[in-house]
């Protein structure tokens, strides 16, 4: 139950960074970073990537997938054709790229998180 707690706060938090759209398009991996920071991943026996990961790539795919919907797949249509994928495949290399940055910036929470607890124990 807590594996799955933490996958719907990251994901919750990446999608609604995302939809802010006078933001970059990095911008979600700032409160990812931070909740891999407030999370307690070790306590819940939640590795933090395979969190984010999940949580991003399923982010991810679906705000293509709304996109492309709304622009009645005219953009991923085009892109697809440019770089010579099929668009299903685009949609995958999609995810994975989002659920690879959203697993490394709570990692790199989670790592700060026990560096900061490493060096206060001393």
């Amino acid at each position: 139950m807590n594996k799955l707690i933490s996958v719907l706060i990251v994901a919750t938090t990446t999608l609604l960074i995302q939809l802010i759209t006078i933001l970059p398009w990095w911008s979600f991996v700032i409160p990812a970073c931070i909740l891999g920071v407030m999370l307690p991943f070790r306590k819940w026996k939640m590795p933090s990537f395979a969190a984010g990961f999940i949580a991003g790539c399923l982010v991810w795919v679906g705000t293509t997938l709304f996109f492309n919907n709304y622009y009645a797949g005219k953009i991923m249509d085009k892109v697809a054709l440019i770089i010579g994928l099929p668009q299903i495949l685009l949609i995958v290399i999609i995810g994975i790229i989002g659920g690879i940055i959203t697993g490394l910036a709570v990692y790199t929470g989670e790592s700060i998180r026990s560096q900061i607890f490493y060096k206060t124990n001393l």
